[in-house]
């Protein structure tokens, strides 16, 4: 497993074990659900707009932000990888970004489909978290779409243009997930948050 995927497996491996035994409703109580303005930049920023983060591959739990992922930007996919956070308000950072091919994105939304099944059978209780991070049916196609994404975002970093990204739940999957407030885990139809991004022009950092 390349070092990358490594350090999320055990990332994402703590953040299961040792939330998810806890009351999911103490969880949901501490998303923020309303957007944050990034500190005005030297400028004019892009159109505020929420676009939807299609994947995260490394995820920074203490400052509730992604570390490298895809998501929308300007509504085309974009790779992007966080520079810092200096100076900023919370749950927003500096990134660099990417545009996405479209055999890439494919690929990320099948990748996001296979860690989904994974992730609400591991909730409903049906299989071991040693199976991450794929059901055992998906585990041969999951090792070729990562492989496949981790060269693809190499040969990406060339193109980069940088954006502060600002993080937040989706107020959709908020709704969706209120049903298990205060249910312990496991939960079948549990799974993890959604999000969204506005990105505003670079400002100096």
């Amino acid at each position: 497993m390349p070092g990358g995927l490594a350090k999320a497996s055990d990332r994402w491996a703590w953040v299961i074990r040792g939330r998810l035994i806890c009351l999911l409703g103490e969880s949901l109580q501490n998303i923020r659900t309303e957007p944050l303005s990034p500190m005005k930049p030297d400028k004019e920023p892009l159109p505020a707009s929420l676009e939807p983060v299609h994947f995260c591959w490394e995820k920074d739990d203490e400052l509730e932000l992604p570390e490298e992922g895809a998501a929308d930007f300007g509504g085309r996919p974009h790779y992007f990888w966080f520079l810092g956070h200096r100076h900023l308000v919370p749950r927003s950072a500096y990134y660099e970004l990417s545009p996405i091919s479209e055999e890439a994105y494919r690929a990320i939304r099948e990748l996001a489909a296979i860690w989904r099944r994974w992730e609400l059978a591991y909730h409903g209780g049906e299989i071991a978290l040693e199976t991450w991070p794929a059901m055992p049916d998906d585990k041969e196609r999951s090792t070729m779409l990562r492989t496949f994404l981790d060269q693809d975002r190499r040969t990406s970093r060339p193109a980069i243009f940088e954006a502060i990204g600002t993080f937040n739940t989706s107020a959709q999957y908020l709704r969706k997930m209120a049903k298990f407030a205060g249910h312990k885990w496991p939960c079948p139809g549990w799974h993890s948050a959604e999000l969204e991004v506005i990105w505003s022009a670079h400002a100096h950092r």
